[in-house]
């Protein structure tokens, strides 16, 4: 389904902290935020003499407001369409660890499933209806514009190890099947996030509407009530302040302040 397109409004421009523009920290701020969570949830299984790390497992929903131009909107039958396009036909470099590898880096493409086919090994692009721009938003800048919320959905991710990519890539050098770690696998993602709209006439940006989700999981047993309680308590403490400045930017000022 095709986006809707912005107006201007009557309202005074929207200020940087109120709508933020998604390209400018988000590949630093989302993994960095994503693994200070998961070392504590180890910390605290350690401590609690639960099961191994390794049994740790997560998923990410990073939602936004995409705009794109008119003139690149009559090539494709929506922004989604777009954007999926784009992840899909694009690579990113990626490090290598494989033994002897001269080049220690090699171009793969992203494991992203196809639009909406709810295959959750890989990461999945969707519409999100009620993720939409908020009264002061558009400025003259964006009016006219064709936009929509969209969704990236992370593929089920160790924290520990690495995991064979689901499309079947192999390392160049050595034949053997690509194995992402779930850092590089973020941050190759958001990189290419952050070039889709990057060209002159495109944008993407957040606001009170948007969210970042991280989905926690245990093996089936799910998680040790000692993990939740020092998930709980490091939320009101002070290593978990250390925290705030990346939060912060990543999401929208109504919501740090809780409005």
């Amino acid at each position: 389904m095709r986006g809707k397109t912005l107006e201007k409004s009557d309202s005074k421009k929207t200020t940087e902290t109120e709508s933020r523009r998604l390209p400018s920290y988000t590949i630093i701020t989302y993994p960095t935020l994503v693994y200070s969570i998961m070392s504590d949830i180890n910390n605290n299984t350690a401590a609690a003499g639960q099961r191994a790390k390794s049994d740790l497992t997560f998923g990410v929903e990073l939602e936004f407001i995409a705009c794109v131009p008119k003139k690149t909107m009559l090539q494709y039958s929506s922004e989604q369409e777009y954007l999926h396009s784009y992840l899909m036909n694009n690579q990113v470099r990626v490090p290598c660890n494989q033994s002897g590898c001269k080049e220690k880096e090699h171009m793969f493409y992203l494991p992203l499933g196809d639009v909406d086919d709810n295959n959750y090994d890989r990461w999945q692009l969707t519409t999100d209806s009620t993720v939409t721009p908020q009264c002061g938003d558009i400025t003259s800048e964006l009016a006219g514009w064709d936009f929509a919320g969209l969704e990236l959905v992370s593929r089920v991710q160790k924290f520990e190890g690495t995991s064979r990519c689901p499309t079947g890539q192999r390392y160049p050098c050595t034949g053997r099947p690509l194995e992402w770690s779930w850092y590089d696998e973020f941050k190759a993602f958001l990189e290419l996030l952050h070039k889709a709209f990057s060209e002159a006439g495109f944008c993407a940006f957040v606001n009170k509407t948007a969210g970042l989700h991280v989905h926690l999981g245990h093996g089936d047993k799910g998680l040790p009530v000692e993990v939740v309680k020092g998930l709980v308590w490091n939320v009101h403490s002070i290593r978990f302040t250390q925290l705030v400045a990346s939060v912060d930017q990543s999401i929208c000022v109504s919501r740090v302040r809780g409005v």
